[in-house]
């Protein structure tokens, strides 16, 4: 919800909707000196910017979570290719913050550690480790 000032009158404040022009939303609010904010009219007709910045971001996540379960290149390489890709969400959900996500889905795609090479023998004869080159 990203307002412009619109008339200062004694000691409220007036904003309408930044995207009134291009969307004619009706959407204004009233500050009160003391810091109360009151809704005049409420938004209509758009969807607010945060809103589209946590889709980008969420759908940034589940490419980087599905990619890294399936495919086996380092987690880095996975990052910078999706980031050159989706720009704006990847300026929103840094490297650092994507590693933990991208490690853990790795690590849920991997079978267990068998306890011995017997077992692992076990598991590759039985064929559970078809997708494991």
């Amino acid at each position: 919800m990203l307002l412009t000032d619109r008339k200062k009158k004694l000691t409220t404040f007036y904003y309408k909707c930044s995207k009134a022009s291009t969307y004619f939303c009706p959407g204004s609010i009233k500050k009160l000196r003391n810091g109360t904010v009151v809704i005049i009219k409420p938004h209509e007709g758009h969807v607010s910017e945060q809103n589209i910045s946590q889709q980008l971001v969420h759908n940034f996540c589940d490419i980087l979570k599905r990619r890294a379960s399936t495919e086996n290149i380092s987690l880095r390489s996975l990052y910078d290719e999706e980031s050159r890709r989706h720009v704006v969400a990847a300026g929103l959900y840094p490297w650092s913050t994507a590693e933990s996500l991208m490690r853990h889905a790795r690590r849920r795609s991997l079978p267990r550690l068998p306890n011995s090479l017997l077992d692992l023998a076990t598991l590759f004869d039985n064929g559970k480790l078809n997708n494991v080159s």
